[in-house]
């Protein structure tokens, strides 16, 4: 791994003038990384770090674009730090992120955003093994869980990291943990196509003991949705509806996510919003579109009943048994 600094100037600040010790700590992340994941197809690329102005963001790597225009013997990437995160832990916590990137790409340039977005995420959270509380409250902040590939969802401010980093925490924990990243990282497939024959493989090789019903892409959808709210192991088979220990869930705040008075606007192929039955109308209600969402009654207490609700009717007579409903967008 070759070192370019690039600033707007070449008078680096007096703490940035430890430059071996800056590279050595660099290239101990970069060789971390990659025998943790194990990917002999890299070892002979060349890979390029510059660090400059990058106006709001901390890291990039090569487009689409111009990874795809490479030839099959071309195996050189560059990546691009903050020259403010220059020698700070932050910079090789970025560095982490953009090589998953490069990683994923080299397998398989056109993987969905939410999916690489969520591996690069999850990777870089694994490997300084602190909590992300900052995705947790962004998460609750957004008026829906969703997953995105839409640019304008990745920018600086962008709301798609936090519910794709929390899927792909999800899965890792219940469908594979390692082994189920590194089937993702390095699949010819994308999207949930990558996902689904990730697990079979997986399955088939003995390294996951839940049932093959569970691995469709609703289930897996409706199932997270649930360990979203509940996060709670006792409440599901196979544990499904906990997403992790450390979560802490905001049924009893008033977040926008769960408590959050709502709109329901239909944007993306997965969606969940978490409609608080006493906050919502009746015409809302009516008007929920009941072939687009799966619709489940449910309350955030101890007493575990979930119901399905197949017609507007019948969620309306149910306002005064449950809290919540959950509107899971169907697949």
């Amino acid at each position: 791994m070759e070192f370019n600094y690039e600033g707007k100037s070449q008078d680096f600040p007096s703490s940035y003038l430890n430059i071996n010790k800056i590279e050595s700590d660099y290239q101990k992340t970069y060789k971390k990384l990659f025998q943790s994941l194990s990917v002999p197809e890299l070892d002979h690329c060349k890979i390029e770090v510059q660090f400059k102005i990058l106006n709001g963001y901390w890291g990039s790597v090569e487009t689409e674009k111009s990874i795809q225009s490479k030839t099959i013997n071309d195996c050189s990437y560059e990546i691009k730090i903050d020259e403010q995160l220059i020698d700070k832990m932050e910079g090789q916590l970025v560095l982490i992120h953009e090589l998953v990137h490069i990683i994923r790409h080299h397998f398989n340039p056109l993987e969905e955003r939410w999916l690489d977005e969520g591996l690069a995420q999850l990777i870089e959270t694994e490997y300084i093994a602190l909590w992300p509380y900052d995705k947790q409250t962004q998460l609750f902040s957004q008026e829906k869980l969703f997953l995105s590939s839409h640019d304008e969802d990745y920018s600086p401010k962008g709301r798609g990291y936090s519910s794709s980093y929390f899927f792909l925490k999800y899965m890792y924990n219940h469908f594979g943990g390692l082994h189920l990243v590194k089937k993702l990282l390095t699949s010819q497939k994308t999207g949930w196509s990558n996902i689904q024959e990730s697990l079979k493989q997986l399955s088939e090789q003995g390294k996951l003991q839940i049932p093959k019903i569970f691995f469709s892409k609703e289930m897996i959808w409706t199932h997270f949705s649930f360990a979203i709210f509940f996060n709670d192991s006792a409440k599901a088979d196979y544990g499904l509806f906990l997403l992790d220990y450390k979560f802490k869930n905001d049924t009893e705040k008033k977040s926008p996510l769960i408590n959050g008075e709502k709109r329901i606007t239909s944007n993306t192929e997965m969606e969940t919003f978490y409609l608080p039955l006493n906050k919502v109308n009746k015409q809302m209600l009516a008007e929920i579109d009941f072939n687009k969402f799966s619709v489940y009654l449910l309350n955030s207490s101890s007493s575990f009943n979930i119901v399905k609700a197949d017609s507007s009717m019948k969620l309306i007579r149910a306002l005064n048994q449950f809290e919540y409903a959950v509107l899971v967008k169907k697949l």
